[in-house]
């Protein structure tokens, strides 16, 4: 059971300061209302809704006067609009690692060279415009000083998964972790890949010198 849940308070703790749930079916039963509310939530976001549109609809709907007609084992603040803007925010990240695992895997097939496609690709996530060059860089490598288009990014994410031989692209925060050395960031991406990247360590290294050359800040 995940206890990292955002804005859950547990509300039985023994002496000791560790959880002690009285009740664990109950507590079952809450966490699979929440995730209930939660599905509900982000499907009003893919629609188009804004969080504030979203959780007005939430706070009306029946599955939350389910929630509210007893007492529950933890809160989960559902009159807090920063709720919902993290549900948007995630979901907005989402599909951007998605579109960027798009591009890289056209590039893995050799089919995503075309200025074309670039220029008909919305880059909404982690961006950054860039006044000076007056380009859109992504946020999170221009954070460690590489200034890398969303589109490029996707491509050089192709590259690295081709020269790895891998079916398909990685994410963006596994791609991300090689440049940074944190490890912790690439254990989602499993044992079989993570045991070639350590048999190829000559090959990633020699990929990250190019990467780093070609758009380091």
């Amino acid at each position: 059971m995940d206890f990292r849940y955002p804005y859950i308070v547990i509300i039985h703790r023994n002496e000791r300061g560790w959880i002690a749930l009285q009740d664990k079916k109950k507590f079952d039963a809450d966490w699979d209302l929440v995730n209930k509310l939660d599905k509900m939530a982000i499907d009003y976001l893919k629609d188009g809704f804004s969080p504030k549109e979203t959780q007005g609809l939430i706070l009306n709907s029946e599955l939350f006067k389910e929630w509210k007609s007893t007492e529950r084992c933890f809160d989960v603040h559902y009159h807090d609009i920063l709720r919902f803007e993290d549900l948007s925010s995630s979901l907005e990240f989402d599909n951007y690692v998605n579109m960027l695992k798009s591009i890289a895997f056209r590039k893995m097939e050799d089919k995503a060279n075309s200025f074309e496609i670039e220029s008909n690709t919305i880059y909404n996530g982690p961006t950054v415009h860039d006044t000076n060059s007056g380009r859109v860089y992504d946020r999170l490598f221009y954070q460690i000083g590489i200034s890398i288009s969303p589109f490029e990014l996707g491509i050089e994410m192709g590259k690295f998964c081709k020269s790895m031989n891998f079916s398909e692209p990685i994410g963006l925060l596994e791609f991300l972790a090689l440049f940074t050395n944190n490890a912790s960031g690439l254990l989602n991406l499993g044992l079989e890949k993570l045991q070639e990247l350590s048999d190829k360590q000559f090959i990633i290294e020699e990929f990250k010198n190019k990467y780093i050359l070609k758009y380091k800040k």
